[in-house]
């Protein structure tokens, strides 16, 4: 007796192993994690950047991201239009092989300077984080596809589950790469009887993450050609408040990065202003990371936020909390370590909140397309983008920058009072701009899905 696959089974055996997902996921996202976490320990010590020019540096993160993000989806398309040959699977494996390339950028350019000035290589960062970061704003959105592609309501929410605490506690591991590889470098010239400058070595540590693009290709290797579609399984009908609760969260999610891209440049003058400096200071950084792992895994395993607004209202109070303890952490006398730490974990629970409702009613609502994901990661661009402007209008309020370079005065090295006021006020601002902007897009979208509703119930067939 013969028998059919049902179109289930058909997708499921197209869609790309979990496993591989999650190795590749865990490879690239501890390279990006230096880049876009990391990166501000290496411009603060190696490159002596000011507070002022790290904000610039993550404003153009932001700005490229978006471009990435955005394009992602019409440029696979275009390039297969003239390559039909070619699939999104190897397009990926060539965008990591590009992104690897990217990264050693910085690091042949401050190598080749001379020994006496090696900050001479300067343009070569700028230059690398531009690039890198339109190439992540691509990779993501393509990972997100191939991950949600193939899966329905249950196994999809398993899946977004693991891949959430993949990325995260990566970057946790990027701190650390970040923190502590240097040294490792050092003491391995030191064996060989050579000397390694500390400068050196905190650059160098930037080929180590490159090669974790090259690594995750062995797991790349066995995903199919192209992302499965995506699947509803039967009987399954997306509850009626999901479009609304998806068009709050996305509305809230660059809001949420503003205020995680105002913090991330200055992290290094932040725990420089409570008397912790260097390789301490970015291990401790990772505490909001590590409370970022510790959401998701409870979001993953408690369901009772499904359909509800906890996400969104407890996220945002979290976030601004965190935010201002974290800012104003300085002026705590023997407790400013201590309050600076609960403010980024704080502030970590909140962004977690957000970000993975956001993810999830996207993937449930929409098509598991490269183009759904890259809507997601071009509103987090939109977050990395204003950020730093909203701390660079705060230190134009305040007056004079301070210098958050190492070989400034001590006095000169923190974040002052004054901008700290400013920017806590400004992202307040904005922040209830971005929440009211979320409700009115709430409310929008729930009208809209009242009157589909009531279309369908118009044009139904009368009961017999």
């Amino acid at each position: 007796m013969s028998h059919t696959p049902s179109p289930h089974a058909a997708h499921s055996s197209q869609r790309a192993s979990l496993a591989a997902v999650l190795v590749a996921t865990f490879c690239n996202s501890l390279a990006s994690g230096v880049a876009y976490n990391g990166i501000y320990f290496i411009t603060d010590n190696a490159y002596g950047f000011t507070n002022q020019m790290q904000l610039y540096f993550g404003l153009v993160t932001g700005v490229t991201y978006i471009i990435g993000s955005l394009s992602a989806g019409p440029a696979m398309r275009a390039i297969q239009r003239v390559w039909p040959s070619l699939s999104i699977k190897r397009l990926l494996i060539g965008l990591l092989l590009v992104m690897t390339a990217t990264y050693m950028i910085p690091v042949t350019a401050w190598f080749a300077a001379p020994a006496t000035d090696r900050r001479a290589s300067v343009l070569a960062v700028w230059v690398f984080m531009a690039i890198y970061s339109i190439l992540c704003g691509v990779l993501w959105p393509v990972m997100e596809s191939f991950l949600a592609g193939g899966r329905g309501s249950h196994s999809l929410r398993a899946a977004i589950g693991k891949f959430n605490i993949t990325w995260s506690s990566s970057l946790i591991g990027s701190m650390l790469l970040i923190s502590w590889i240097p040294g490792a470098l050092i003491y391995a010239w030191s064996l060989a009887g050579h000397k390694l400058e500390p400068f050196d070595a905190t650059i160098a540590s930037l080929a180590v993450a490159a090669s974790l693009h090259i690594i995750s290709l062995a797991a790349i290797w066995h995903f199919p050609a192209k992302p499965a579609a995506h699947l509803h399984e039967d009987g399954h009908v997306t509850p009626a408040n999901y479009p609304q609760l998806l068009a709050v969260h996305r509305a809230l999610l660059p809001t949420s990065y503003m205020v995680m891209y105002v913090l991330l440049p200055l992290f290094p003058s932040l725990f420089r202003s409570v008397g912790v400096e260097g390789p301490l200071a970015s291990t401790l950084t990772g505490c909001w990371l590590a409370a970022r792992v510790v959401a998701f895994f409870i979001l993953d395993r408690w369901h009772g936020w499904h359909g509800t607004w906890i996400t969104a209202t407890a996220g945002t109070v979290l976030i601004l909390v965190g935010f201002a303890l974290a800012f104003t952490a300085s002026l705590m006398g023997g407790f400013a370590v201590a309050a600076l730490l609960c403010g980024i974990v704080l502030f970590g629970f909140g962004v977690a909140s957000i970000y993975f409702a956001a993810l999830y009613y996207g993937m449930e609502v929409g098509a598991a397309q490269v183009d759904a994901g890259g809507a997601h990661e071009a509103l987090i661009g939109v977050g990395y983008t204003a950020g730093p402007l909203i701390g660079l209008g705060a230190m134009w309020l305040a007056g004079p920058v301070a210098s958050s370079g190492p070989s400034a005065a001590e006095a000169a090295e923190s974040i002052s009072a004054g901008q700290n006021t400013a920017t806590v006020a400004i992202v307040t601002v904005a922040a209830g701009v971005g929440v009211g902007i979320s409700m009115w897009v709430g409310v929008r979208a729930g009208r809209t899905a009242a009157r589909k509703a009531g279309l369908s119930k118009s044009s139904a067939p009368p009961a017999r």
